[in-house]
């Protein structure tokens, strides 16, 4: 497979390389939609969509091939700021994927002009949404929640061009962003298409790489006691990591929720489990009650948040009553892996009393193996919770090899007792 592309120079006849009824504004050089209808618009994601599918196999060739250097080098300065970018942990290399793969489909859109409000611009936004962070989600690979536009930074800038200061953290993320997007406008517009390709190719690269290097395969012990189980849980969630660690009791929480509904138990037998979004969006920025969201009859009606080695204080729930008063949930949750403060727990009882007569939602604070504890006791054996936890403690993009290490040595030194 080709890690070049055709494409359609500016002025060329429509139909090649893009719809056929998008038409041209010369001045500058984007391509228009002239009916600006919702099939038109999702010819766009759908094209992004089946583009994405084809990087992935052209990126996965050259990682076996060895020669992911050789197109960095030769792409020149913009071959080495896209692999910059695709090495940060920052929803920027997102943005370039998405914008570099619609610029190599529809070559005479500026994609500097990033936004529909943008004269002559598009909606990378929606394209990123609908096309580039489902593909990243299906495929394990890292991602923003909704859109790699959900930054502030990224989403309230202009166009982006050379004076645009993007500040961002790491700060040379910025830079580097404005950079490669000029880079590709200020190409020859028939080499812009091609290099636009072999950009996209690099930051895919370089999220495969970044996947497959967290990769273990983690041990599924089965027929273990309740007891058993939650001594595993808890050897986890005592280990000492670089980072990830306020995942593991999210993890852990959505797995039980999920065994306990394909078990069709008790009131979670008509229920279903929001995906789990990234452990660093927010709940207001990601729109989310919580942490893990239970839906019922098409409206959430349970949410959990977890703490890590933060005991539940009065300040805590006050947060929390603060932000579902209006949300209309039955139940919220606020588990942690140390519990509750004792010295505030009346407190903190008469606080969610008083909330539940007033509001109607009831607060439960307890810690996190308690509950999973409690939950764990109404399946037919634990073993459906292990498998979910187990898969997603392979695949969450938050969580790295050291968890998967950790967790294999802790199911290893089990079984030499």
């Amino acid at each position: 497979m080709s890690n070049s592309r055709a494409f359609q120079s500016v002025g060329a006849a429509p139909g090649v390389g893009m719809p056929a009824d998008y038409h041209i504004n010369m001045e500058h050089g984007q391509q228009l939609d002239p009916n600006d209808g919702v099939a038109q618009k999702d010819k766009g994601a759908g094209a992004v969509a089946d583009e994405l599918a084809t990087l992935y196999d052209v990126a996965n060739e050259l990682i076996e091939s060895g020669t992911v250097d050789e197109l960095v080098e030769e792409m020149g300065q913009l071959g080495a700021v896209a692999s910059r970018l695709g090495k940060a942990k920052h929803a920027a290399r997102g943005a370039l994927l998405t914008l570099a793969t619609y610029k190599s489909l529809f070559p005479e859109q500026d994609i500097r002009y990033n936004k529909a409000e943008h004269v002559g611009g598009f909606s990378a936004r929606r394209i990123d949404s609908e096309a580039t962070v489902p593909f990243l989600d299906r495929n394990s690979l890292p991602k923003n929640v909704e859109t790699h536009w959900l930054s502030q930074t990224l989403s309230f800038a202009g166009p982006w061009k050379r004076d645009v200061k993007l500040k961002t953290q790491p700060k040379a993320v910025g830079p580097d962003l404005i950079d490669a997007v000029n880079l590709i406008e200020e190409l020859t517009a028939e080499d812009q298409a091609d290099a636009s390709f072999k950009i996209a190719q690099i930051v895919m690269v370089c999220l495969i790489q970044e996947r497959n290097k967290g990769r273990v395969a983690c041990a599924k012990p089965v027929g273990l006691t309740i007891g058993e189980l939650i001594e595993l849980l808890d050897g986890i969630l005592g280990g000492t990591y670089k980072s990830g660690k306020p995942r593991l009791p999210q993890v852990m929480i959505y797995a039980i929720y999920s065994a306990l509904m394909d078990s069709g138990v008790g009131r979670y037998s008509d229920s279903t489990l929001e995906p789990l979004g990234r452990m660093k969006a927010a709940d207001r920025k990601s729109r989310t009650v919580g942490d893990i969201v239970i839906r019922r009859d098409g409206r959430a009606s349970e949410a959990v948040e977890t703490k890590s080695e933060v005991p539940i204080t009065r300040e805590i729930v006050a947060t929390a009553i603060d932000k579902v008063k209006f949300e209309g949930v039955e139940r919220y949750f606020i588990l942690s892996t140390s519990g509750v403060m004792q010295n505030q727990e009346a407190d903190i009882k008469k606080r969610i009393d008083d909330f539940r007569n007033s509001n109607g939602c009831e607060i439960i604070v307890n810690g996190v193996l308690d509950t999973i504890r409690y939950y764990l006791r109404l399946l037919p054996n634990v073993d459906k919770f292990m498998h979910t936890f187990v898969t997603m403690l392979e695949n969450d993009i938050d969580l790295d090899y050291e968890h998967r290490i950790a967790w294999n040595e802790l199911c290893n030194n089990r079984r030499s007792l």
